[in-house]
């Protein structure tokens, strides 16, 4: 099978042209106001409050991490560290009790504990800004 001349221009002309497009692109998210506002914990006054939104396995993981850096870096975070949880029923107790009392998520990540300023809440939130598509988005967007 063979390719017409026309044809390989065409579709250089089209790599190249998708290849300056996103090199315009990146230039563009460097120079833009979102790129340009991250600010060096160094020259932060005020103490950062932290909050989880989900305690599945892939949340709790990330709680377990974060509650240990904001305990390390004491001075620039809040120590308080809420996580949002579905509430579940596991053995006719809620999911946030258990976590609150054994500091473990024995549902979705057993056997690894949270640090004890990582709090589970499930009714503290009055405002998403964004929530990423979850199989609980719906119900706890009509929780509020």
């Amino acid at each position: 099978m063979s390719v017409s001349p026309s044809f390989l221009t065409s579709f250089r002309y089209t790599i190249s042209r998708s290849i300056i497009k996103a090199e315009r692109e990146r230039e563009l998210v460097k120079k833009s106001a979102s790129y340009s506002r991250i600010i060096p914990l160094e020259t932060m006054s005020e103490k950062l409050n932290v909050c989880i939104v989900g305690s599945g396995n892939w949340g709790s993981a990330i709680a377990k991490i974060i509650g240990a850096n904001v305990c390390k870096y004491n001075n620039k975070f809040v120590q308080r560290v809420p996580m949002y949880v579905y509430e579940e029923i596991i053995n006719n107790q809620k999911l946030t009790s258990i976590i609150n009392e054994l500091h473990e998520n024995i549902k979705y990540l057993p056997g690894h504990k949270l640090p004890e300023n990582v709090v589970s809440i499930s009714k503290e939130i009055n405002l998403f800004y964004k929530i990423n598509k979850t199989r609980f988005a719906e119900k706890i967007l009509f929780i509020f």
